[in-house]
């Protein structure tokens, strides 16, 4: 078993360490710099970091828990439902960022123009889906743990020396309700995304439309915006899915690539929030009162620009 990152829970606190003050500095730019359609709060990295800090041993299907909600006495599988369901709700959160912008863009009389309640709908079941999908995986996990750890270090033999541990949880012996699902999340939001950006697009570029040039410029260029914010979490939740989904398909480990993986998904909030300030000029603004000391906290706007 290769060693990983040294000092990984240290790791992880410094992470969080980081993370809080650019999610707090977000928090209330948003507050106080933004409309009520910019008030959404992503805190899935302090999650991550805090509550369940989790290191993952794939292609084994298994790993420990070091975060408060271990310490506090909760149940690895409570855990397990938590963190999964957290990173992929976020990207549900993510394509209906992208889904509400679309509406805006679309003529009014198309049917994804605006928010129905049917759309409304699919978007609370899809998040639900979305937020169980390790369930199967929980509700099939082996009962005598033991008896699990020792069929599974027969097939692999690079096992790490403790993973007889009773604190290593070994969620499955097979890779089948991990991977699927996994795959099955990625396809489907790089699907939506990719025909929400697309559609979009399309619209904006068309000759013929039902806005003028003027606010097709100016929507196009909040578009794009939008897009960077939303899609900067995406490939850091992605990309860390998909090299874990290769490693448990292929039998490929590497514990600190392993590691990586999982501060990389746990930073995806504070990485979108670094593009998102500058991004926006109420925020850019904001922040460069910050810097030059000339500090108006609750000088609230109306409108967000984009420059």
């Amino acid at each position: 078993m290769q060693d990983g990152i040294p000092e990984y829970e240290l790791v992880l606190h410094m992470c969080t360490s980081i993370s809080v003050p650019v999610n707090l500095l977000a928090i209330f730019c948003i507050a106080t710099q933004s409309s009520n359609t910019m008030k959404k709060i992503f805190l899935t990295d302090l999650i991550l970091f805090i509550l369940i800090a989790p290191r993952f041993y794939f292609p084994l299907i298994a790993g420990t828990m070091h975060g408060l909600l271990f310490h506090i006495g909760v149940p690895y599988e409570v855990q397990t439902i938590i963190g999964f369901g957290t990173g992929v709700g976020m990207l549900s959160a993510c394509i209906q960022a992208i889904q509400y912008r679309h509406c805006q863009i679309v003529p009014p009389s198309s049917v994804l123009a605006r928010n129905s309640k049917t759309k409304t709908f699919m978007n609370c079941i899809r998040y639900l889906l979305f937020c169980q999908i390790s369930v199967p995986a929980v509700i099939t996990e082996p009962v005598n743990q033991m008896e699990a750890k020792l069929r599974v270090a027969a097939k692999y033999p690079f096992h790490p020396d403790f993973f007889f541990d009773p604190r290593v949880y070994l969620l499955q012996e097979s890779p089948f309700f991990v991977f699927v699902p996994g795959s099955l999340v990625i396809s489907y939001v790089t699907i939506e995304l990719s025909f929400y950006i697309v559609q979009s697009f399309r619209q904006l570029n068309k000759r013929v439309s039902h806005m003028s040039e003027r606010t097709k410029r100016l929507q196009k260029k909040y578009f794009i915006c939008i897009c960077v914010q939303v899609l900067v979490p995406c490939i850091f939740c992605i990309i860390p899915i998909g090299f874990l989904c290769f490693a448990i398909v292929s039998g490929y480990h590497v514990q600190f690539w392993n590691d990586i993986a999982v501060i990389l998904f746990g930073l995806h909030g504070t990485f979108a929030t670094l593009v998102m300030l500058p991004l926006y000029q109420p925020y850019r603004n904001f922040c460069k009162t910050l810097l030059c000391c000339n500090f108006r906290p609750f000088q609230k706007i109306h409108s967000l620009a984009v420059t």
